[in-house]
């Protein structure tokens, strides 16, 4: 089994995290995990069903400290169990000091060091505290209320009646007046495009996912934000203990099978050569 989060917390995939919570809800006994911290558990009908706020979307704070108010920011990832974005930059990251590994280690002057000392941990904000940043032609403006409208369809508006009479013979295909659009039929049904192979598919080969899980695998340069996360982030499913198995069993059975094949070629070999010896000797 694995031990990651599930890929529709991260990426606007599916409805799962609308679905009813499991037997015992917060109190529900979970797998025990070194990765990350357990969320917290928030109830179904307070999650948001449809997000307005992706990974690579800019935001700003509304509460916090005065180094952080008022600052733009990108979106990294969203948790839409527990209503949860992260953001990217060193500055909306908790800093911690490393604990001291002796009595008096604090003291050493070489502890406190610009270099050394001090690690970063990820920290998430709620989405009620973030405002959207759009951008209008070339100026930046904060949104402060997402509107949601409701398409409906009037099944009386499906046309109208048109005045005046129509004109035999009158042809509607659009008429170019530039020659070097205007080419032969053959030439225009011709298929000429030849697609790249490499941009067609996110998905990395066996020899391109790294051996390191928190790292995610080589993208192109284009692929967008929501799909730049660790194999961890996309369920592991690569290094889940099932697939694991799989790789194992079938490795196992092409070296069976590869033996086997051996055997055969050798036992013939063999045979073929007491063969020739028993055709010189009664010779």
């Amino acid at each position: 089994m694995s031990m990651v989060v599930d890929a529709g917390r991260m990426l606007q995939r599916n409805l799962g995290h609308l679905r009813p919570p499991p037997l015992g809800g917060k109190w529900h006994n979970r797998i025990p995990t070194y990765f990350r911290p357990r969320p917290k558990f928030v109830q179904v009908k307070d999650r948001i069903p449809f997000w307005y706020i992706a990974p690579g979307d800019k935001v700003q704070l509304v509460k916090g400290s005065k180094e952080l108010k008022r600052i733009t920011a990108v979106v990294d990832k969203v948790d839409r169990m527990t209503n949860r974005v992260w953001l990217k930059g060193t500055e909306f990251a908790r800093k911690k000091r490393q604990p001291a590994e002796f009595k008096g280690q604090t003291l050493d002057p070489s502890y406190n060091a610009p270099e050394g000392g001090v690690y970063q941990i990820p920290r998430s904000f709620h989405v009620s505290n973030l405002r959207l940043v759009y951008t209008h032609k070339n100026e930046e403006f904060v949104a402060t209320r997402v509107k949601q409208t409701k398409v409906t369809w009037n099944r009386r508006l499906r046309g109208g009646a048109s005045s005046g009479l129509w004109k035999i013979g009158q042809s509607t295909a659009a008429v170019h007046k530039n020659p070097a659009v205007v080419c032969a039929h053959q030439e225009a049904m011709r298929n000429n495009f030849m697609p790249d192979l490499s941009k067609l598919s996110l998905v990395p080969r066996p020899e391109e996912i790294p051996r390191d899980p928190s790292k995610y695998p080589k993208l192109p340069t284009e692929a967008p934000p929501e799909v730049k996360v660790g194999i961890l982030d996309v369920g592991g499913a690569y290094w889940s203990r099932a697939n694991r198995m799989k790789r194992f069993r079938l490795k196992k059975e092409e070296e069976k099978k590869y033996g086997k094949e051996k055997m055969k070629e050798a036992i013939a070999d063999r045979a073929e050569k007491k063969r020739q010896l028993l055709k010189r000797l009664l010779a």
